[in-house]
């Protein structure tokens, strides 16, 4: 687990299988110009990698399966984000998806 995600003030929505809704609030993430920390937006992203795979293979797939964030969009909707506020995050696998990924995991370990 990331160091940083204990303090980051991320909770989990919701969880279920290939879906996974989280909130991370503006407090303690916030830089030197009172804008969202760029590297607390990008461990956001990442963390939720964990539960949504943890929601497919369980936890005993921690120990052959490392989940990475390879590429990453953040779309920003408002110019400039307001200051206590809460961002959302969702990730979603597809039936589809969750085929794929289970077949290479058990191929491949």
């Amino acid at each position: 687990m990331i160091p940083f995600t204990e303090r980051a003030n991320i909770e989990i929505i919701e969880l279920e299988r290939g879906f996974v809704r989280t909130k991370m609030l503006y407090r303690g993430n916030e830089n030197h110009n009172n804008d969202f920390n760029t590297a607390s937006l990008f461990t956001f992203a990442e963390f939720n990698n964990i539960p949504l795979i943890l929601s497919v293979l369980g936890i005993n797939c921690l120990q052959y399966y490392l989940p990475v964030v390879n590429t990453l969009k953040i779309k920003v909707t408002a110019k400039k984000i307001p200051h206590n506020c809460e961002l959302f995050c969702d990730f979603k696998w597809s039936k589809e998806e969750i085929d794929k990924i289970l077949t290479d995991f058990r191929m491949n370990g």
